[in-house]
């Protein structure tokens, strides 16, 4: 198993926390392959660790040869934890073929102490209300507390949270020290929510929504994206700059254009699959409207009926430039437009005229591929019936099959157009309209 990466952990693989249960380790990945792909970290837990435990300031970026990536994990034990010990490692692969180049961290090791139970308070506080006394001695003595502690009631929404407690629905955020909205918490503008979007619900009503793609991600409570979103490395289209920023997945809606989507591809409002390109995964299993085929190695292209731009983008070899959707994967055709422009529709089929070069007696109008060409068959008598052909030797045969489609085997006779797509796409990055400030 070739090494993508080398992986360093810092300051150690063993982390023990405070009471706050929140703790972090630093990783510094060396590219380890000495050319320039694009990388996916992922979390893998073990024994009874979960996984939503673990977050990360990024997990997909582009990789460039002789680079050190450094990824900033954060642990957070929930108050339901048990004390313990809790184990999980980290993956390092080359999203462009993931079973052959990847690496792993060494285990890195929490050790959660037990939860402190905060008390309340009244259990803190009791003595205040024995000294008030009076009639008034428990509203007197709540309000003599909650002054001492910065002032009546809860925090309304865009107040500061210093001293007091949010109201509910809303919480406070620690880098403004302000009361904010979650989601759905009543709001008239964007600062007021802390997903830093505010807008109408299907009541009409203006309420905290979830955050639109390009929202900052990574870094202190700032590594979660919200549903559908996902934090990767890209590029801030004022300046260039490397920036992480949340993306939609696919079937995140709504998107306004490409760059709002990891996939780089917003299909009416919605989050699309990647476009073709790309190495086939593991098990062949490409994006639901791709097969796989090789061509300039395992790829995954367009299937029958997608929409498409270009020949080198369907798995059928030929993009029909009337429908610009992708022709029959079987070589079969209704017009001549199904058909690779130096080909014809002839008997249902796309098959080559005399002097088109070819790599197989199926390729040919006549079934005969004599040095490298088409060449004309002779002539049988009777003419030959049906689907039958006169072939060399002056008998009729059935057809010589085709078991690609006529397009598909000529991209593999010149499959430069296909290691392009591969280029490109092995090094797209989505960039969004705008990075939202943190």
């Amino acid at each position: 198993m070739p090494s993508c990466a080398d992986i360093k952990v810092k300051p150690t693989s063993v982390l023990k926390l405070d009471e706050t249960r929140k703790g972090k380790f630093v990783l510094d990945a060396t590219n380890a392959v000495r050319r320039s792909f694009t990388a996916r970290a992922d979390v893998k837990v073990e024994g009874q660790t979960q996984s939503t435990w673990v977050s990360m300031d990024i997990n997909r970026f582009e990789f460039g040869a002789d680079k050190t990536q450094s990824i900033e994990l954060t642990f957070t034990a929930p108050p339901d934890v048990p004390p313990g010990k809790y184990s999980f490692h980290v993956q390092i692969v080359d999203v462009g073929n993931p079973d052959e180049f990847y690496s792993n961290s060494d285990t890195l090791s929490v050790e959660v102490p037990a939860a402190v139970v905060k008390k309340t308070w009244m259990q803190q506080y009791w003595w205040v209300l024995v000294i008030v006394g009076g009639v008034v001695v428990i509203g007197g003595g709540v309000g003599a507390a909650i002054g001492m502690s910065g002032g009546g009631g809860l925090a309304t929404i865009g107040k500061s949270c210093d001293n007091k407690e949010c109201a509910e629905g809303l919480k406070c955020d620690d880098g403004q020290k302000l009361c904010l909205g979650e989601a759905k918490a009543a709001c008239t503008e964007d600062s007021q929510c802390l997903s830093g979007n505010c807008e109408k619900d299907k009541n009409d009503k203006k309420v905290c929504a979830e955050a639109l793609p390009g929202a900052a991600c990574g870094g202190e409570d700032k590594s979660q994206c919200p549903k559908k979103q996902t934090c990767v490395a890209t590029k801030d289209p004022k300046d260039g700059k490397n920036a992480k920023v949340c993306l939609g997945a696919v079937g995140f809606s709504p998107c306004k254009n490409d760059g709002d989507c990891v996939s780089d591809n917003c299909e009416g409002g919605t989050c699309g699959q990647p476009g073709p390109g790309t190495s086939c995964p593991k098990g062949n299993e490409c994006p639901s409207n791709q097969s796989c085929v090789n061509v300039a190695g395992p790829t995954c292209l367009l299937k029958p009926g997608e929409r498409c731009r270009t020949k080198i983008q369907c798995a059928s070899g030929w993009c029909n430039q009337t429908t610009k959707q992708c022709t029959k994967a079987d070589g079969s055709c209704a017009s001549d437009a199904d058909c690779p422009s130096t080909a014809a529709c002839t008997q249902n089929r796309c098959l080559l005229p005399n002097g088109q070069k070819c790599a197989n007696d199926g390729m040919c109008q006549s079934a005969i591929c004599q040095d490298g060409s088409c060449a004309a068959s002779p002539i049988c008598r009777p003419p030959c019936p049906g689907r039958t052909v006169c072939q060399r030797n002056g008998a009729c045969v059935l057809r010589p099959n085709m078991f690609d489609a006529l397009g598909l085997q000529m991209l593999r006779e010149n499959p430069s157009g296909v290691e392009k797509l591969r280029l490109e796409s092995s090094t797209r990055i989505a960039t969004p309209r705008a990075i939202q400030p943190p």
